[in-house]
């Protein structure tokens, strides 16, 4: 669990500076979040279509 926390704070740290406000770590959390999210979500859809399930 500990790795993946690791991972986890490492990828919301990209694009991370030094001075940054909190307003401003937390909407490059957001959209970081967002496209890991999105990444995922592309990722699976493939396999999904390839076995005939539909994907909305």
């Amino acid at each position: 669990m500990e790795r993946i926390r690791g991972i986890w704070q490492r990828l919301m740290s990209i694009g991370a500076y030094p001075g940054e406000t909190d307003a401003q770590a937390a909407r490059r959390r957001i959209v970081v979040g967002y496209m890991v999210f999105t990444s995922t979500r592309i990722c699976s859809i493939g396999p999904l279509r390839s076995l005939g399930v539909p994907v909305a």
